[in-house]
């Protein structure tokens, strides 16, 4: 069975330079492409835009839209030499983008963009906020990989970010494995850094709240300190061995830090960032370093429950 990549497709020229972006990388790991169009004209209704004829305006610039979207869709499948689909929706985007990878187990990773240019006609004004608003929510509310992206993916370097040390519910190894297997399919070199809290600041904030004056001093927050780097390291370990184990010739680089600007620079090092979004405690939310790699699109961003 031939996995797949879902592309969603909204008719702008950011979301065609994703879908050959994914085209590229479909290349390179076999996979083939589904284009998911959704049709949001039903969300306008004449009692929201006030005039009917408004309404019968924007359906027909969508019909027009969802055309296009067929014909260039399946040019750019056929240009690339990948086998594409295109698939017609309608409703909410997030929720339809969100139910279709959920329906369907051949999809194995969503590619999305920024979205920096809304559509055309009526749809130009579209803001950068709801396509925000949309990747976002893809990203939360379902369990396949989303990558971010808005350029070419020409992917030869894989930077894995892990944050925090416990790893309750097995999204750490979850992340290292899909990114592994993406690196050993693309032959390309990965780096492994491991975003600890600062324990500095947790003595400060501690001794702060417990009237505890010089925390950091005594014996057992050192013991604390001493076995949360050992851990660490043991997180670091376990990571690195599963990816060799996926590939023994795989390059692989580890580090160590409090520091997320420290993250960032580094990024910026690597064609593709993987990390597990969401706060373990609260799955509704995104970690700090998430909505800063979301934000920023200079970089590709790979999100893995």
């Amino acid at each position: 069975m031939i996995m797949k990549i879902l592309v969603p497709v909204d008719g702008s020229e950011d979301a065609y330079s994703v879908l050959r972006g994914a085209c590229r990388l479909a290349l390179r790991i076999g996979y083939s492409v589904v284009a998911l169009h959704v049709d949001r004209s039903g969300l306008y209704t004449p009692e929201f835009l006030r005039w009917y004829t408004i309404k019968r305006r924007i359906e027909t610039e969508f019909d027009i839209l969802a055309k296009e979207v067929v014909k260039r869709s399946y040019g750019i499948g056929g240009e690339m030499g990948v086998a594409m689909e295109v698939v017609m929706s309608d409703g909410e985007p997030a929720r339809e983008i969100a139910d279709y990878a959920y329906d369907n187990g051949v999809i194995k990773l969503i590619i999305m963009g920024h979205g920096r240019h809304g559509g055309h006609g009526t749809l130009r004004g579209a803001t950068e906020q709801l396509v925000e608003s949309v990747t976002k929510t893809v990203i939360l509310h379902q369990n396949k990989p989303v990558l971010v992206t808005n350029n070419s993916m020409e992917i030869s370097s894989i930077l894995i970010v892990i944050e925090g040390i416990y790893d309750t519910d097995g999204s750490s190894r979850s992340l290292v494995k899909y990114a592994g297997m993406l690196a050993r399919a693309l032959r390309a070199r990965v780096g492994l850094v491991c975003l600890i809290p600062d324990l500095l600041a947790i003595a400060v904030d501690y001794g702060h709240i417990g009237e505890v004056p010089y925390i950091r001093e005594r014996k057992s927050f050192r013991r604390f300190e001493t076995l949360y780097r050992q851990h660490t390291q043991v997180i670091i370990s376990e990571s690195r061995q599963l990816l060799e184990g996926m590939d023994v010739a795989l390059p692989v680089a580890t580090r160590e830090t409090d520091e997320a600007d420290e993250v960032m620079a580094e990024a910026h090092n690597y064609d593709l960032i993987a990390i597990c979004p969401r706060h373990k405690d609260t799955h509704g939310t995104l970690t700090e370093i998430s909505r800063t790699l979301l934000n920023n699109r200079a970089l590709n961003t790979l999100f893995v429950q």
